[in-house]
């Protein structure tokens, strides 16, 4: 089947015969990938799709970074649920086999992706970088001051167009009108 998934999106987890609560009695099919959690309807007694339902993991509640998702209790026959607390509602699913293994792979699977967004959310760069960049603007900036502690600075004129040129003795600058290198002197 075509889960019309987007371009960056990739399966991680997918179970049969689970139940969505709330919904109708019929056991149908859960997928996790990186972005959603899908649930397909596939009716009591056909095989055929009735409806597909996407819920983006972006919108499951976190609480200090974690992902609320938890192995719960269905209060009717106490089957165990998987329970995804999203900002707009709750949504649980019933597994029908191993449910306490599956749904415990559930969680773990989905706290992984949220970790990840999170990761991503606090810097849209490579972890890190920004540290590495900071140290060595700072270590630039230290070395730039000791070599220059006891140099004046000096104006100059470009010899390409005449701009006025600064800088310290035996510098090599270049003429940001013209492109020229000149040597300060």
């Amino acid at each position: 089947m075509d889960y019309n998934l987007q371009i960056d999106e990739g399966v991680l987890l997918q179970s049969i015969k689970v139940k969505r609560m709330g919904g109708s009695d019929s056991l149908d099919e859960l997928i996790l990938t990186n972005l959603n959690i899908i649930y397909i309807d596939r009716g009591r007694y056909t095989k055929n799709v009735k409806k597909v339902l996407y819920f983006p993991v972006e919108d499951i509640k976190r609480i200090d970074g974690k992902a609320q998702v938890a192995l719960g209790q269905n209060g009717r026959n106490s089957s165990l649920q998987l329970q995804i607390y999203f900002n707009n509602g709750v949504e649980s699913f019933e597994f029908s086999k191993k449910a306490k293994k599956e749904i415990k792979k559930w969680i773990k699977t989905i706290n992984s992706i949220i970790d990840n967004m999170e990761i991503e959310e606090e810097s849209k760069a490579i972890p890190g970088v920004k540290v590495v960049t900071e140290t060595i603007r700072d270590t630039f900036g230290v070395i730039a001051n000791t070599l220059t502690k006891n140099k004046k600075l000096l104006t100059s004129k470009c010899t390409g167009c005449n701009a006025i040129l600064t800088g310290y003795k035996k510098e090599v600058v270049r003429c940001k009108y013209c492109d020229t290198k000149n040597i300060i002197k």
